[in-house]
C-alpha cells in the first residue's frame, strides 16, 4: 500500500499555481511512469530543487493525455498561461503532439508556511519521486509541516500551517476533514456524545464555533463534538447547547414543538448529564450558548 508520493516539481509550475489557483482540479503531468493505481486517493508532496517539500495536493485520479487533450480539459490548470506555452514545455521533453503522457489529476493545492527539509525523511537515492510506504512517514511529514500536532492521545490539526491564501480551501479538503474525523472518533470513543449511538456511519464531527467565522479553530479537537446526525442538526442550528454542568440546554423552538415524538426527545435531552470531561471545550461552548441565546432563546 502507498500512503503518498513526493515528486520533484518544476519551480515555474509551482509559482504559476501559487498565483493563479482558485480551487478545483489541476494537472501534474510527467513523462515518468508510476506505480499508482487509478483509484489511489493519496497526497502528492511537491519537492523543489533545493531539497525541500513546499506543499501538497490530493490525488484524484490518473489519466493519459496528449498536449492538446491536456489543454482542452484543464486549460490554465496545467500551470501554463496558454496552449502555446504548454506545447513549448512539452516539446522540451522530446514528446510529439500526438504522444500521451501520464497526468496526475490533483485537487486541494496547498503551500506550507514552513517548507520541510527532505533530509527529515529517508531520501537516499531520490531523483524525481519517492513513494511514502507507511503512515508513520506520512505523519512525520505532516507533523514537520505543522499540519498535525499531538499531545498525549489528542491530535490537533493546524490550518495556520498553510499559507493564508490556501487555508480556507485546505480546511474543506478531504485530507483535512478525514484527519479531523479520525481524531474525533478516537477522542469520543466512536459514539454520539449526547445519546451514545455507536455506528460510525451515523456520526458527524460537529464544530462548536462556526468554522467559516473562526477558520483557525477548525482543527482544534476541543472545538469539535461527535454527534449523531439528529443531534448534529440541532446543535449546528443552535437549537440545543451544553452548559458548564454538562447538562443539555434545549431552546424554545424545540420546547414549543407540537410533536409528541419530539417532546419525548426534549425530555430525554433535558434529563441527560454528559459523562465526558468538557473543561477544555468550555470557552467554545460559552460562545455557542451566547449564539443560541441571541438566535432562539
Amino acid at each position: 500500500m502507498i500512503y503518498g508520493i513526493i515528486y520533484h516539481t518544476d519551480k515555474e509550475w509551482l509559482n504559476y499555481l501559487k498565483s493563479n489557483y482558485r480551487g478545483g482540479e489541476f494537472n501534474f503531468w510527467t513523462t515518468r511512469t508510476t506505480q499508482l493505481n487509478a483509484g489511489d486517493n493519496i497526497p502528492l508532496f511537491f519537492k523543489t530543487g533545493d531539497g525541500k517539500i513546499v506543499g501538497m495536493g490530493e490525488l484524484v485520479r490518473k489519466e493519459f493525455l496528449t498536449v492538446g487533450e491536456m489543454w482542452d480539459k484543464y486549460g490554465t490548470m496545467n500551470a501554463m498561461g496558454s496552449k502555446s506555452e504548454l506545447e513549448e514545455r512539452f516539446s522540451k521533453y522530446n514528446k510529439g503532439e500526438k504522444e500521451q503522457v501520464l497526468c496526475l489529476i490533483l485537487e486541494d493545492f496547498a503551500i506550507f508556511k514552513n517548507p520541510i527539509p527532505l533530509s527529515l525523511i529517508d531520501s537516499e537515492g531520490m531523483q524525481v519521486s519517492k513513494y511514502i510506504p507507511d503512515e508513520k512517514m506520512l505523519n512525520t511529514i505532516l507533523r514537520a509541516a505543522g499540519i498535525i500536532s499531538t499531545s498525549g492521545k489528542e491530535q490537533t490539526l493546524n490550518p495556520d500551517a498553510i499559507e493564508p491564501k490556501f487555508r480556507k480551501a485546505f480546511v474543506n479538503s478531504r485530507r483535512f476533514q478525514g484527519q479531523l474525523r479520525k481524531a474525533a472518533l478516537e477522542y469520543y470513543g466512536h459514539r454520539c456524545l449526547l445519546c451514545g449511538i455507536d455506528i460510525d456511519d451515523l456520526l458527524v464531527v460537529s464544530h462548536i464555533k462556526d468554522v467559516f467565522l473562526f477558520p483557525d479553530d477548525a482543527g482544534n479537537p476541543y472545538n469539535t463534538l461527535l454527534l449523531c446526525r439528529l443531534h448534529d442538526g440541532m446543535f449546528d442550528r443552535k437549537l440545543i447547547s451544553i452548559g458548564n454542568d454538562n447538562r443539555i440546554i434545549v431552546g424554545n423552538i424545540l420546547q414549543n414543538s407540537g410533536s409528541e415524538k419530539l417532546q419525548r426527545e426534549v425530555q430525554e435531552l433535558e434529563s441527560t448529564i454528559i459523562d465526558k470531561d468538557l473543561k477544555e471545550s468550555r470557552e467554545f461552548l460559552e460562545w455557542h450558548r451566547a449564539k443560541m441565546k441571541y438566535q432562539h432563546v
